[in-house]
């Protein structure tokens, strides 16, 4: 699949308190529509215990192996001592991309003023676009709302990228 016809993701679950108050399927389910509103499909799905290296090499995975075009993880993003899914971040970006999650912190607490105190980050691995994302069903689609024009943006840009970088090898 190309950015042409659509784009892939991975999401990576993260088995909180809240995240299972919540349903994993309730928000897997508010993932994927929303993820086809934008022509966007789930690859892969993965479910794991709150540890940050359990997270990272999922995340990882499916940016390395799955080669998808962007990773969420769901939960794990907050202040509680489970929520260490930014703490994976650190393991497995190589460049952070700061204002995705500073716009969702700033208008999703338009709606919820706690949204704020999430740790949420966002960074590429290689050319994959990789989102930590609540566990909240509501802030989850307050969320997506932000996201719809920034996800398919950022996905051109990176895979414009690799085109380039692409040519550039093949010229040489």
């Amino acid at each position: 699949m190309t950015l042409d016809t659509g784009f892939e993701a991975g999401v990576v679950l993260v088995e909180t308190a809240a995240l299972k108050r919540h349903g994993a399927e309730v928000l897997l389910d508010v993932v994927r529509a929303e993820l086809e509103r934008m022509n966007g499909v789930i690859r892969q799905v993965a479910s794991v215990r709150p540890n940050a290296d359990l997270i990272a090499e999922q995340v990882a995975l499916l940016a390395d192996h799955f080669n998808v075009h962007c990773v969420m993880t769901v939960g794990g993003s907050g202040l509680d001592p489970e929520d260490v899914a930014p703490d994976a971040m650190v393991q497995v970006i190589h460049r952070p991309t700061p204002g995705i999650a500073e716009l969702l912190r700033a208008r999703v607490s338009q709606y919820n003023p706690e949204f704020v105190l999430t740790r949420g980050a966002a960074g590429t691995r290689g050319r994959t676009l990789i989102i930590n994302l609540p566990d909240n069903p509501e802030d989850l689609g307050h969320c997506f709302e932000v996201l719809r024009p920034v996800l398919p943006a950022a996905l051109r840009r990176l895979s414009a990228g690799s085109l380039l970088r692409d040519r550039q090898v093949r010229l040489l």
